[in-house]
């Protein structure tokens, strides 16, 4: 049995930071979902399909069946993998899990984002620790307001999307290091105490 943890939600909330904390469960490896659009990217057929639907849930669509096989394939030496992408959002991953065997596979969903904090203080909050950005320093003043505005819009959409496909949302805008820590604690105790052989009799 392999457990597949998947960590998902809105840019800068966190996941991967949660994914880092669980790189020292035993016999375990990542996917990260922005390190196989990056590489499709470089190709000219996703290239050209990415401009022209602008859309995550059009790139899960294109990367649904890669990111299936890669899993699957993953999944013959090592009993627990962490994917980390954006990509997987409830109404994405509500399809998703089906494709996997229940008897092979024991998934385990994380939805991550920051509800508690408007456009106005996480701006603040990224002019007074410019190392928040990440990947976002590259933007303009104007071009930032803007990202961080839709992030927040986005941010409400999937705690809905969760509330109405019943999985839980985990705020990290207040307590982002309690949350993370909390999320690595709970997840390490759940993948410890099932330790379920895997297929072919290994543990």
């Amino acid at each position: 049995m392999t457990n597949l943890i998947i960590i998902t939600g809105v840019s800068r909330s966190g996941k991967t930071q949660l994914t880092k904390k669980l790189l020292n469960l035993p016999n375990s490896t990542f996917i990260s979902g922005d390190a196989l659009i990056n590489g499709l990217l470089l190709t000219n057929e996703f290239n050209e399909y990415n401009k022209k639907n602008q859309s995550k849930d059009a790139n899960y669509q294109y990367l649904e069946s890669i990111l299936v096989e890669i899993i699957k394939i993953t999944s013959c030496t090592a009993s627990t993998i962490i994917v980390d992408t954006e990509l997987l959002v409830p109404v994405n991953y509500d399809r998703f899990k089906k494709l996997f065997d229940p008897e092979e596979f024991e998934l385990n969903y994380y939805c991550l984002g920051q509800i508690g904090i408007s456009v106005k203080d996480k701006l603040k909050l990224y002019q007074k620790k410019p190392e928040l950005l990440g990947w976002m320093n590259i933007y303009s003043q104007q071009e930032l307001h803007k990202v961080v505005t839709h992030q927040c819009e986005l941010n409400q959409k999937i705690k809905e999307s969760c509330q109405k496909l019943g999985y839980e949302f985990y705020d990290t805008s207040t307590q982002y290091t309690k949350v993370i820590n909390q999320l690595k604690k709970e997840i390490t105790a759940k993948i410890k105490l099932k330790k379920i052989p895997r297929s072919g009799g290994k543990n």
